[in-house]
């Protein structure tokens, strides 16, 4: 049980996966500027997707790029309000 997740400069996508191989059909919506805003909607989409379903892990992309650790966004071009945001933390705690 896996939740996908691609968090584009225009469009993020999420999607659920029961075996990490095949995903279920994927939410798409426009990328909200505000991180605070964003991380909501993906949440509440989240959790549509996993329907009561107990998400495993999660894996994903974002466009820009993070801390060593991979905690942390640094650099996003066409995300300026998300920049230097605890991306791992609001994941971990929306899901795991």
């Amino acid at each position: 049980m896996y939740l996908l997740f691609d968090i584009g400069g225009t469009k993020t996508r999420l999607a659920f996966s029961e075996d990490g191989k095949t995903f279920e059909e994927p939410e798409i919506f426009l990328t909200s500027d505000n991180f605070e805003e964003g991380m909501a909607f993906i949440k509440k989409t989240g959790e549509k997707l996993a329907k009561g379903r107990k998400i495993k892990a999660l894996a994903g992309g974002i466009a820009g790029s993070l801390d060593r650790e991979k905690k942390k966004t640094l650099i996003l071009p066409h995300l300026l309000g998300w920049q230097g945001k605890p991306l791992a933390n609001h994941l971990r705690e929306a899901f795991l």
